[in-house]
């Protein structure tokens, strides 16, 4: 594996486990928004890691909002 990609996949595990942290203490719902603003983290990064934290049962789509939680 480049150093490159291990370097993307370690910011990416980084990435995923601040924002299990981010709803550990939230304990509740948050916008894209609100989490890109709480992580300093780029939308696009934030809206591809919510996806697939979704699809892996991790965070919910709060039904009829633009939220997870």
């Amino acid at each position: 594996m480049s150093k490159r990609r291990e370097e993307s996949n370690i910011k990416s595990a980084a990435r995923a486990l601040a924002l299990i942290e981010y709803f550990n203490e939230k304990r509740g719902p948050a916008s894209i928004k609100d989490i890109c603003q709480a992580l300093f983290m780029p939308q696009s990064s934030a809206s591809m890691l919510v996806k697939c934290l979704a699809e892996l049962g991790y965070l919910t789509r709060v039904e009829g909002t633009r939220q997870v939680a």
